[in-house]
């Protein structure tokens, strides 16, 4: 979900300073325009696959697509043409910069963590007691369902702070994104998160009789 781009660099492992000898590719390979996949293997694999069989006895029905092919290199070919890369890393530092000025003060807001056009916001029923929500009440879930009626779509999910289960909801947007889009995403994302936060509050204030 992170490669080709997302992270402002073409594979994610580039920043961390590793080189993998074999990676899938996929998504966004394509940019949605049709389903495409492949696996790349570096010059080692390479060179024990030649000096043993010679052979990758490796068949899809669909394998080497022409126009799912044709598809995938003009994306690359626009994305280098453009700079677009240039632009996720630009963007990216705005939408961070966003997202930490005017999200991570929120109530139930935890951590903000990402790259590029690739981020996640995590919610907590406790931020200092490390308290996750109970599952049943889906607060990412509704974050997002009230994100949609907003006109803004994003993703929600599940994941871990340490043994911990915490619910997120992910923002990536189009690499081609500018800042005044940027801001606009924040904004209705920052509408979303307070208004399913007050909504929690109040159902689960003392006069309630929910704690």
């Amino acid at each position: 979900m992170c490669g080709l781009g997302k992270t402002g660099k073409m594979h994610a492992w580039e920043d961390e300073g590793i080189a993998p000898d074999i990676q899938t590719i996929g998504k966004a390979l394509g940019a949605g325009f049709i389903p495409l996949s492949g696996v790349l293997a570096n010059q080692k694999i390479f060179d024990v696959l030649a000096n043993g069989s010679g052979t990758l006895v490796h068949g899809h029905t669909f394998q080497a697509h022409p126009t799912a092919c044709a598809a995938a290199v003009a994306v690359q070919k626009i994305i280098k043409r453009d700079n677009v890369l240039d632009n996720v890393r630009l963007m990216g530092n705005i939408l961070e910069a966003e997202l930490r000025r005017e999200i991570g003060g929120l109530p139930y807001v935890g951590d903000i963590h990402g790259r590029g056009l690739f981020w996640a916001v995590e919610f907590m029923q406790d931020t200092a007691k490390m308290i996750p929500f109970d599952p049943a009440y889906q607060f990412s879930n509704r974050i997002i369902a009230v994100a949609r009626d907003l006109g803004l779509n994003i993703l929600g999910n599940l994941g871990k702070t340490g043994e911990i289960d915490v619910e997120l909801v992910i923002i990536c947007p189009p690499y081609i994104i500018n800042a005044n889009e940027v801001k606009t995403v924040v904004a209705l994302l920052k509408q979303a998160v307070t208004q399913v936060s007050q909504q929690f509050a109040s159902e689960h204030s003392p006069a309630n009789g929910v704690a």
